[in-house]
């Protein structure tokens, strides 16, 4: 899946400087468009239609806030997040209620922009693949999850969706990891063979972990990373927001009630194959939480 970027500042340097970070971030095959002004912002997001608007505060014509304003009132379904030199906090909080989904204040670091784009392109309520909704919960997006990896870790990830798979096949042992809301109920399981663990335990270690001592600590810590990491993909209808992991477990064998959910329709689950960089690839599934008792 293509995103589309709208870049919206009244310099044309800052423009191209927030470009090249979005490049070097791993987003550098999408789509970019430039606005000089609100205004002109405006038209592009009524025509073309972004993923994401990156919108500086003070311009001539119609402000950043100004812009913000009109788009909420307009209803378009578009994300904004502020790159602006801004520090007043009750007008950042302002831009915040009016639901912008980030503030970054220039100048601003690479590492500082990536950690406020990844929840911003993950969520599930503007990335999704036309996968199976549900009444409490929408899955991950493959597209979500594909650039969400490979940018945390600087290593290509590909997630495809495939037909359901056998839980008595998978590689063991398993990882159970369980999502759920700010109050702690349990929405999604997901299992992942022994290989899906370890090749996303190796890939966050590598790149998120430089120049820590590799080894089971490590891989152990780097895994609940990449989880934690991959909850802001499931979405929360009730809520309104994206999940949180909650707890994992390691099952050395398939537990009974692990089995039975081999019994659950396709339409409640999204089966997923990660294939990494050297050509591997390995298996999870994810499951709707109903009456399975985790």
């Amino acid at each position: 899946m293509t995103l589309k970027f709208l870049v919206v500042d009244d310099s044309k340097a800052m423009q191209t400087i927030v470009q090249r970070i979005l490049a070097s971030a791993g987003y550098e095959e999408h789509e970019f468009r430039f606005a000089d002004n609100g205004k002109q912002a405006l038209d592009t997001i009524i025509k073309w239609n972004p993923d994401l608007v990156l919108l500086d505060w003070h311009m001539p014509e119609m402000t950043g806030i100004e812009l913000l304003d009109k788009v909420n009132e307009l209803e378009l379904k578009t994300r904004i997040g502020f790159i602006t030199a801004e520090k007043n906090q009750s007008s950042l909080e302002r831009a915040r209620e009016a639901g912008a989904m980030f503030v970054v204040n220039k100048p601003f670091t690479v590492e500082k922009l990536k950690e406020n784009l990844i929840p911003a392109l993950s969520g599930a309520s503007t990335l999704t693949d036309s996968l199976p909704h549900v009444k409490e919960m929408i899955f991950p997006s493959t597209s979500a999850l594909s650039t969400l990896l490979s940018t945390i870790t600087d290593s290509k990830i590909k997630v495809e969706k495939v037909s359901p798979i056998d839980i008595s096949q998978l590689t063991l042992p398993c990882t159970l990891a369980l999502y759920g809301d700010k109050d702690k109920n349990i929405k999604a399981v997901q299992i992942l063979d022994a290989k899906t663990s370890d090749s996303l335990a190796e890939a966050f270690a590598s790149s998120v972990f430089r120049g820590e001592a590799f080894d089971d600590k490590l891989l152990a810590k780097s895994l609940l990373k990449a989880l934690s990491i991959m909850a802001v993909c499931f979405y929360s209808v009730e809520e309104s927001q994206e999940l949180r992991l909650l707890k994992t477990y390691n099952m050395q064998k398939l537990i009974a009630k692990v089995e039975k959910m081999n019994q659950i329709p396709e339409e409640e689950r999204l089966d997923l194959k990660f294939t990494f960089q050297d050509g591997d690839s390995c298996f999870s599934t994810i499951y709707r939480e109903s009456k399975n008792g985790f």
